[in-house]
C-alpha cells in the first residue's frame, strides 16, 4: 500500500479510505476537541447503564428468569461496547480512524470553517455525494486568513438511501502541534477536493448544528440534510 494513501484504523466495522498520519497529543484533544468532551460524557453514561443491566441480569438469573436475564445481559454487553467506542473517540480515536478531508476558513471573526466530505457510504466513485458543513472553531497554529486550508478528519453518523446524514469535522490542530505534519496532511488530500471546496465554500447556506449542505458534481447547492 502506498504510504500516502494510508487508510484510517478500523472503527465500527468500517475503515476510512484516507486516514491522517499525525502525532496525536491527548492534551490538545482535551483542550480543543468539543466532540471528544461529548463522547466522554456518553461513555460514562454507557458504562453506568452496563453496570446496572449486569447487576439486574444476575438477579434475574438467580430468580430463574433466564429469558429476560439473557436479554438483559445482551443489552449490558451492547452498552459496554458503546462505552469502549465512545471512550476511544474521546481519547483520540477519531484522529486515527476518521476520514482525512479538506476545510477552509470562510470567516475570521469569529473563526468559521467550511469542511467538505464525500458522504456516500459506497467506495464507488460514481456514487460520490459531496456535502459541506460550516462550523465555528478554535484553530491554534493556523494563521487565520480567509481561504486558509484547514485539514480535518470527519466522523460520520446516520445513514439513509446510501448516504450519511451528518458528519463531525475535527481540525487536525485539535490533536497535533506540528506545523510540518499539518502541512504534510494538506498535501495528502486530493487537489481536486481542495479545488471543489474553494468553489463551493461561499455557497453554503446558514445551517443548524447537525445539518449539512449537499452539492452536485457541477458545484451547485441542492439541499440541506
Amino acid at each position: 500500500m502506498n504510504e500516502d494513501n494510508q487508510k484510517g484504523k478500523p472503527l465500527n466495522f468500517s475503515q476510512a479510505t484516507l486516514g491522517s498520519k499525525i502525532t496525536i497529543e491527548k492534551k490538545l484533544i482535551e483542550k480543543y476537541d468539543i466532540y471528544a468532551a461529548k463522547a466522554k460524557k456518553t461513555s460514562k453514561f454507557a458504562i453506568f447503564i452496563s453496570f446496572i443491566l449486569t447487576s439486574l441480569s444476575i438477579k434475574l438469573f438467580l430468580n430463574g428468569n433466564w429469558v429476560i436475564g439473557i436479554i438483559t445481559i445482551i443489552l449490558a454487553l451492547i452498552s459496554l461496547f458503546l462505552f469502549f467506542m465512545f471512550r476511544g473517540v474521546a481519547i483520540g480515536g477519531a484522529f486515527e480512524s476518521g476520514l482525512l478531508v479538506p476545510g477552509m476558513i470562510v470567516n475570521t471573526n469569529p473563526i468559521e470553517i467550511v469542511v467538505l466530505a464525500n458522504i456516500s457510504n459506497s467506495e464507488d466513485e460514481q456514487k460520490k455525494q459531496y456535502a459541506c458543513k460550516k462550523t465555528k472553531v478554535k484553530l491554534p497554529l493556523h494563521q487565520i486568513t480567509l481561504g486558509e486550508k484547514v485539514p480535518c478528519v470527519a466522523m460520520f453518523g446516520g445513514a439513509n438511501n446510501g448516504i450519511y446524514t451528518n458528519f463531525e469535522p475535527r481540525p487536525l490542530v485539535w490533536a497535533c502541534s506540528s506545523f510540518e505534519e499539518i502541512t504534510s496532511e494538506i498535501n495528502r488530500i486530493d487537489q481536486s477536493d481542495w479545488e471543489y471546496l474553494d468553489v463551493v465554500k461561499n455557497k453554503v447556506p446558514k445551517l443548524e448544528e447537525n445539518q449539512i449542505a449537499l452539492f452536485n458534481n457541477n458545484h451547485e447547492f441542492t439541499e440541506v440534510k
